[in-house]
Parts: structure tokens; C-alpha cells; sequence
């Protein structure tokens, strides 16, 4: 959509990112087209528009509870929690990939934060 590419513009200045950026459109469904690769690694963005810092709690869905993640400022590895995909999400959606990795993710005012 049009909004989105202006995000992703910004947020690739923000960033001093090269690439082209994604988005999960269905990550509330447990699907992800970008996380279905299993072989791949990423780099998840997760901007803040408010002035205030937050905490938000991501959920990610993946295909298999093998990944590590890391905060890309500090290079601190941080915690992921590997949640089954519920089987109603499954019965609504067959296309729901198995998991959702969780992250706890502190947000800076007007600012972002990568893994």
C-alpha cells in the first residue's frame, strides 16, 4: 500500500538500510510469507511513533523454534518464547504457520529498535 511504502522509506533512512523492507500482513493470523523460509535469517524493525518510551510485546510467526535473536545496537542476544500456533488459528486458517516467537521489545520515543 501506499502508507506502507512511506514507512518503509522512512524507516530505511532511519536505519541507513539498503534493502527493501517487509511486512507481515497476517502476522494476527499466524502467517508470515516472510518467515515462511525456514532457511533464512532477518532482521525485524519495530518503530515507535509515539514520545514516550514503550514496551510492546511482538509476536512473530515461524516455522520452527531454531532461531536465536539478537538486539542489533547492543549485539546482546535476547529472549524469544516459542508458542505453539492455538489450533482454532489453525482450524480458521490452514495456512497459519506452527509457531509465534514472542519478543519483548523496548521501544525508544520516536525511535526504533532492530533484532
Amino acid at each position: 500500500t501506499e502508507c506502507e511504502g512511506v514507512i518503509n522509506m522512512g524507516l530505511k533512512k532511519l536505519a541507513g538500510l539498503t534493502h527493501n523492507l517487509q511486512s507481515c500482513r497476517m502476522a494476527n493470523e499466524s502467517v508470515c510469507e516472510v518467515t515462511r523460509n525456514e532457511n533464512s535469517s532477518y532482521t525485524i524493525i519495530v518503530y515507535n511513533p509515539r514520545n514516550l518510551p514503550r514496551v510492546e510485546y511482538l509476536r512473530i510467526p515461524l516455522v520452527h523454534p531454531h532461531y536465536s535473536l539478537l538486539d542489533v545496537a547492543s549485539g546482546r542476544r535476547e529472549h524469544i518464547e516459542f508458542v505453539r500456533t492455538s489450533k482454532e488459528t489453525k482450524n480458521i486458517n490452514p495456512s497459519a504457520l506452527p509457531l509465534v516467537g514472542v519478543i519483548k521489545a523496548q521501544l525508544p520515543p520516536l525511535g526504533y529498535t532492530s533484532f
